[in-house]
């Protein structure tokens, strides 16, 4: 009986097969992943002290992430995998709360959960479901004040309507605190549905003064992160303008894009089938551009253009899909490939061919086959647009600061997907079939197993780390005498000095003491970060990056689920020649 109910709930059954997906790949270790040990860091000072203490290493908030991660750690102890828990029940939440809101904006049940599985099960967002980075908790409070504004919308007499929009206000500048990107919902989407609503006779002086009360809240917050020791505050300033800058800058948009389109191959491949049955001159102009993108790629497979437009994109520094796996981060060594040249081509033309005949399709609503019974929507497209359009022109354009600021990831998409979901799904369900083909759960289906996989490879691997690191702890070996990697030296040099200094740092002198070497230990370029540790020792993924070793300790094997399906982490001693080209 409850399979039965759960199967006539969609929403259920996407939190269902999340929480399955993340626990099946085996996602415990104890040890941080990308910046989440700064962050678990601060949970555990708040969970002790009773205070939110910052150490270096974030420009998030973090507000009230910081709150949950501490109450687990009072109720359940101090570990990773406590906190980590704490943002997968967010994650389910976000969910069952994602297929909600797709229902509400127009689709119907069975594409509303698909729209939500293809976001939740991509390789992007189930690592972060397992992890204490504050990307899921901010889309949590966009997506919140959203599903608030359509309940207004929805509502038939004014006081309720009222009462809606300023629980999104509330809901979004509290919830916000963890990323501030989530106060785009107050600042940008209630105004945005108070606009909608305009003609209703809506309680205008409590709606105006709730939310300039939450405008207020933001200012107060920010003034107070501001003020906070070991903070990070991101600005443009000295960042030069110069024909290398403009071209890095246009590679990171060309990046971004591609990136998208990757991501929502199980949704875009549905416009496939119906784009080569027009036959008009885009289906043969992009079947050229097939065989001439192959070919030059085929005969130049090492050029530098080739990996900014193949997908995924390649091992950039927090990119969470990447040719190498799930994740990757500074570390010393070759991380062994999971996906080769070939595989990567035939993702990337898939990719680029399915988001292209969506585009053409919808610029040319002229030409579409109109599927049988297409159901017309309560929330017209006009009124979409009016609520989601400003919404998505500001966080373009806070996507385009950080691709100027030069740090733009993956994981900054996340957003954007929600919005090109909600639209590509909709109007192919109204434009061309209510349902959508087979084709796209056979894709969503491949992305979920490779996100499952990836992760579970990610760990194990991390596991194997762990336990060469146990290895030189057993031997005497202290942790400030041996490299790590980015994560685990991140929380050695808290521990011993009890912050990172990064730039643009707020300290209490005003000076940060970052190190300006100009060489990098077997071009582990993060260890100007971390000066407490002078290496005896580095833990790499192979035994021949950092020259020939002194001494070595047994290799860690792990085993993986994707190719090469195994590999081994090395413990080296470094020779007095590298550590003095290196300046420690």
């Amino acid at each position: 009986m409850f399979i039965e109910r759960v199967l006539k709930r969609p929403a259920s059954l996407c939190v269902l097969l999340l929480a399955f997906c993340t626990l099946a790949a085996y996602p415990f270790v104890e040890m941080g992943g990308n910046d989440d040990f700064s962050y678990v860091r601060s949970a555990k000072a708040l969970a002790e002290t009773g205070h939110i203490v910052f150490f270096g290493w974030s420009s998030a908030m973090l507000g009230w992430q910081l709150a949950l991660g501490a109450l687990f750690i009072k109720l359940f102890g101090f570990s990773f995998i406590v906190t980590r828990v704490s943002i997968l029940l967010v994650a389910l939440c976000l969910t069952f709360l994602l297929q909600r809101t797709f229902v509400r904006l127009g689709l119907t049940e069975t594409n509303a959960a698909f729209a939500t599985l293809t976001l939740v099960l991509s390789p992007l967002f189930i690592p972060l479901s397992f992890s204490f980075m504050s990307d899921i908790p901010g889309l949590f409070a966009i997506v919140l004040c959203l599903y608030l504004c359509l309940r207004a919308i929805e509502a038939s007499r004014p006081s309720q309507t009222s009462a809606w929009l300023i629980a999104a206000a509330v809901s979004s500048a509290l919830l916000g605190t963890a990323r501030q990107t989530g106060w785009l919902g107050v600042l940008v989407i209630v105004p945005s549905a108070c606009w909608l609503l305009r003609r209703r006779r809506l309680s205008i002086i409590p709606i105006t003064f709730a939310w300039l009360l939450c405008a207020l809240f933001i200012f107060a917050a920010l003034d107070w992160f501001g003020h906070q020791m070991y903070t990070t505050a991101e600005s443009l300033n000295g960042i030069g303008v110069d024909r290398e800058h403009l071209v890095n800058i246009a590679t990171a948009g060309l990046r971004g894009l591609l990136e998208a389109a990757l991501f929502l191959s199980p949704i875009f491949i549905a416009y496939a089938l119906p784009f080569l049955k027009t036959r008009n001159r885009w289906v043969y102009l992009s079947l050229t551009g097939v065989v001439v993108f192959c070919t030059l790629l085929w005969l130049r497979p090492h050029s530098y253009w080739v990996e900014t437009v193949l997908a995924p994109a390649s091992s950039g520094i927090g990119n969470y899909v990447t040719p190498n796996g799930i994740l990757e981060l500074p570390a010393i060594g070759n991380r062994p490939v999971v996906l080769n040249f070939a595989v990567r081509l035939v993702i990337t033309v898939v990719s680029y061919f399915a988001a292209f005949a969506f585009v053409v399709l919808l610029i040319t609503p002229d030409r579409q086959v109109k599927g049988p019974d297409a159901m017309a929507s309560e929330l017209s497209w006009q009124q979409l647009f009016l609520l989601i359009g400003p919404f998505t022109l500001a966080y373009c354009a806070f996507l385009a600061i950080r691709v100027f600021s030069g740090v733009m990831f993956d994981r900054y998409l996340l957003p954007m997907l929600v919005v090109l979901a909600v639209v590509a799904v909709r109007f192919y369900q109204e434009r061309i079939n209510p349902r959508l083909p087979r084709t796209c759960f056979a894709v969503l289906f491949l992305f979920a197993a490779f996100g499952v996989a990836g992760i579970h490879d990610m760990f194990a691997t991390d596991r194997a780390r762990l336990a060469a690191i146990e290895q030189l702890r057993a031997a005497g070996i202290p942790r400030t005498a041996f490299y790590a990697g980015f994560a685990y030296d991140g929380w050695t040099q808290i521990d011993a000095q009890g912050h990172i200094d990064v730039s643009d740092i707020h300290t209490p002198t005003g000076i940060s003491h970052l190190a300006t070497s100009k060489f990098a230990l077997c071009s582990y370029w993060v260890a100007r970060y971390y000066p407490a540790i002078k290496p005896q020792y580095v833990i790499s993924y192979d035994d021949f990056s950092c020259g020939d070793p002194q001494n070595t300790f047994a290799p860690v094997p792990y085993r993986l689920w994707l190719p090469p399906f195994s590999g081994a982490i090395y413990s080296r001693s470094v020779s007095h020649t590298l550590l003095s080209q290196s300046g420690n």
